[in-house]
């Protein structure tokens, strides 16, 4: 069976809202590391969504240069279908 194409993205919300207010897009992810942050199975294609914590945030800083401001914002790694 193939799996469907997806991109990874980070989708960012206000701690009092449940209205994102902006998405950042990963390039060149490697799953089998975001398998290995977030602890899933390895037949796991990670189609859910993942709340980002302190614990996975510095992986996202090393790896993609990005800075989260978990004192104000919420995130969440997920996948969008990215076939037409």
């Amino acid at each position: 069976m193939k799996l469907p194409s997806v991109d990874r993205l980070i989708r960012i919300y206000p701690k009092d809202d449940v209205h994102p207010v902006g998405v950042i897009y990963l390039s060149d992810f490697d799953l089998g590391e975001l398998k290995k942050l977030f602890k899933t199975e390895k037949d796991d294609p990670m189609f859910d969504c993942f709340e980002i914590s302190t614990e996975e945030a510095p992986y996202f800083k090393t790896r993609y240069n990005i800075d989260l401001d978990l004192s104000t914002y919420e995130y969440f790694l997920e996948a969008e279908d990215n076939e037409d």
